[in-house]
């Protein structure tokens, strides 16, 4: 799975902090799992997901900056500890959707904290 896309040179730069908010928005949101437990795991994600576009999105399109920034980071935070336990105590099928989940959360934790620069 693409979770981020390069430059028109090729080459991937995150030297702008932008440039996470941009691989954030371009990213594809992980599917969910039918094993219960995992699902919740993607339900979670998808309510942090949402958080931080509360957030960044009024700021790209109208210049908006009102950043809920220690409920965001807390929470982006649990969530990744959350899913790091769940990898470590999952069997190999699982593990692969897990990670896609732990990557889609450091992507939002990427952006997030790109948007707290920008807006500072």
């Amino acid at each position: 799975m693409i979770w981020a896309r390069s430059s028109l040179s090729g080459i991937h730069d995150m030297m702008h902090p932008q440039d996470p908010i941009e691989a954030w928005r371009q990213c594809l949101f992980p599917t969910g799992s039918s094993i219960e437990s995992i699902d919740s795991l993607h339900a979670e994600l998808a309510l942090a997901d949402s958080w931080v576009a509360e957030d960044i999105v009024p700021f790209l399109e109208r210049g908006m900056y009102k950043p809920d920034a220690d409920t965001v980071t807390n929470q982006l935070s649990k969530l990744e500890v959350k899913l790091l336990r769940a990898i470590e105590a999952s069997d190999m099928n699982e593990k692969g959707i897990l990670t896609s989940y732990l990557n889609y959360c450091e992507i939002l934790e990427a952006a997030y904290s790109a948007f707290l620069t920008i807006g500072s």
